[in-house]
């Protein structure tokens, strides 16, 4: 899991090596976000292997078309 503060400022440089623009990263890292882990305690996190599955999949589909 990756902190989402971590994973915005990664943005432009994913959406620049996938060749996406950066809104659609940015929405799939707002897709992929867990709320805190103990209600109010801890911070919002990034599923990781699920964000990497989807862009790699919108980069082969705006390739595809």
């Amino acid at each position: 899991m990756l902190f989402r503060s971590y994973a915005a400022i990664q943005v432009a440089r994913v959406a620049a090596a996938q060749g996406l623009p950066e809104a659609t990263v940015r929405d799939l890292v707002a897709r992929f976000t867990s709320g805190r882990s103990w209600g109010t305690l801890g911070e919002a996190h990034v599923n990781v292997l699920r964000l990497n599955i989807a862009v790699r999949q919108a980069a082969q589909a705006r390739s595809a078309s």
